[in-house]
Order: C-alpha cells, then sequence, then structure tokens
C-alpha cells in the first residue's frame, strides 16, 4: 500500500513537471515571437517613418496656437495631451521601442515640418536597456544616448523651439521573467545619464525631472505609477502632466 502511495505521488509530481514546462516552453515561444516581431518592424521601418500620419503636419503647422511636440519611446507616445489649456494644440511623435538614436534620426521627418514652440522630450530608457544583453557595450550605449540627446536638443533648439527634457522615467523592481533581459548594469546607466540629462538645464531648455516625480525610495518605477515594468499609468502621467502643465 506505501509504494503505491509513493508510486501515485511520483506519477502526480510527474504530470506536474510536464505541465510547468510546457508552460515554459509556451512562454518562451511567445516572448521569442514579441521580440522577433519587433525586429522584423525595426528591420522593415528602422525610423518608425510609418507609424506617424503626416497628413495634417502643413495645417498644425499654420496653427495660431503654440505647437507643442511630444517625441521619444513609448513613454512619449502614451503621454496623454494636457486637456483645457488654451492657446496650445498637442501633437505626440512618440514610437513605441524607439530609442534616442531613432528619435534624433527621424526628428527633421517628423517634428521640424511641424514648426514647434515647445518640444517635450522623453527618450532613453531603450538606448540603455540593452545594456542587459550587450553589457561589454555598455560604455559605448551610454555615450551614444546622451549624444542623441544632446542633439535632440539642439534639433530643437534649431527649430525655435524652448526644450522640456525630461529625465529617463525608471523602471519597477524586474520579475523573474523581466530578470531574463534586464541587469542592474541598466539602473546604473539610467541613473548616470539622467545626470546627464539634468546638467542640459540651459537658456531655452528646461529639465522635468520624472525620475523624481515617479521614483520611490529605491530610486523605482513606484508602484502606484506603474503599468507594468516599464510603462506608466494614467496616475504616472497625471503626475507628469501637472508639471508639465506648470
Amino acid at each position: 500500500m506505501q509504494t503505491d502511495n509513493r508510486l501515485v505521488w511520483l506519477l502526480a509530481f510527474l504530470l506536474l513537471a510536464l505541465l510547468l514546462s510546457a508552460l515554459a516552453n509556451l512562454y518562451f515561444i511567445r516572448l521569442g515571437r514579441h521580440f522577433f516581431r519587433e525586429f522584423s518592424l525595426t528591420r522593415l521601418d528602422p525610423l518608425g517613418i510609418a507609424q506617424i500620419d503626416t497628413a495634417e503636419d502643413a495645417r498644425l503647422a499654420a496653427a495660431a496656437e503654440k505647437r507643442v511636440v511630444f517625441v521619444g519611446d513609448s513613454r512619449a507616445a502614451a503621454w496623454p495631451a494636457p486637456g483645457a489649456l488654451p492657446g496650445f494644440v498637442f501633437i505626440n511623435r512618440g514610437v513605441n521601442g524607439h530609442t534616442a538614436v531613432q528619435a534624433r534620426q527621424r526628428f527633421d521627418q517628423h517634428v521640424t515640418p511641424l514648426q514647434p514652440n515647445i518640444v517635450v522630450i522623453q527618450v532613453g530608457i531603450n538606448d540603455l536597456h540593452s545594456i542587459a544583453v550587450l553589457a561589454d557595450e555598455k560604455a559605448t550605449i551610454i555615450r551614444t544616448c546622451q549624444e542623441s540627446i544632446q542633439a535632440l536638443v539642439t534639433q530643437s533648439r534649431v527649430a525655435g523651439a524652448t526644450v522640456i527634457l525630461t529625465t529617463i522615467v525608471p523602471a519597477q523592481t524586474p520579475t523573474l521573467a523581466d530578470r531574463l533581459v534586464w541587469s542592474a548594469e541598466v539602473e546604473t546607466a539610467v541613473n548616470a545619464v539622467n545626470t546627464f540629462i539634468r546638467a542640459q538645464q540651459a537658456d531655452g531648455v528646461v529639465i522635468l525631472d520624472a525620475h523624481k516625480l515617479l521614483a520611490d525610495e529605491n530610486g523605482r518605477l513606484a508602484q502606484p505609477y506603474a503599468m507594468d515594468f516599464l510603462h506608466v499609468n494614467e496616475a504616472g502621467y497625471e503626475r507628469l502632466t501637472e508639471a508639465l502643465v506648470q
């Protein structure tokens, strides 16, 4: 009888192990397909030109209101326009998954034609996120990110706009799954680039410290402001927008 019970427990354990293995395989297959999809989209449209509808650019550029243009990655793309702010029109030129390098390269297609009065820049996390799998390139990635952010500021000023440059919003504490594509070196790099960003304050360049506004005591995206590991929720954007409007 005791032997039969052991056999039942052994079979149950093996079935559970098989189920967990199948679920893990399914997760990694979906994760692999996601990254392959993102990789394929980047190869087909490296600058995300097709993702932005520019048909109304000429009309927007001629608008009597002051034009405020958001540029950057998914955090910029998801930033809702402030409501009830007379005299301003808000235009979003954020593209999901974009790096500072890509934003810099598409600036003349997506931002300059709008003749912006104000450019809001939120970018950098996707450049630095790559350090998790390119640790040997960390110094180059940080330097290139800084140079690209500085170039975005210069391009905005040349276009005649005041710049509102945000620091990089931190990520949350990584889950077990997130740790597969994350490392503490990314957080170190975010802090380094944010120090660089804060030093860009100058005539015509205003720093909006998004990191300080949304971080918890450990320097990570605070739970009340997190939609997921990397992205900001509605409450987070309300806090950012309040600071932006001021």
